[in-house]
């Protein structure tokens, strides 16, 4: 597939994932940042493609890999978070 496809499909499932965290009580939050628009916080996290995946507690980057292809779906990715 693509990088342009895997980015795009991993997008939808991300923001229902997110939609669904912040509409829980309490709400959990997730971010997205364009790396083409912010390449600050790219170099910064190492990030050298795309999608790639951070987890931050208390606003601390976690040594956590992830990798978009470990969440088949946006369930997949509440899960996680909730874990």
């Amino acid at each position: 597939m693509p990088h342009s496809e895997v980015n795009k499909e991993f997008a939808v499932k991300y923001s229902e994932a997110a939609k669904t965290l912040h509409d829980m009580t309490p709400p959990h939050y997730l971010a997205k940042v364009n790396d083409g628009e912010n390449p600050y916080v790219a170099t910064h996290h190492h990030i050298s493609d795309t999608p790639s995946l951070r987890w931050f507690v208390g606003g601390k980057e976690q040594n956590i890999t992830l990798n978009h292809t470990m969440f088949q779906s946006s369930e997949d990715i509440v899960d996680w978070v909730l874990a």
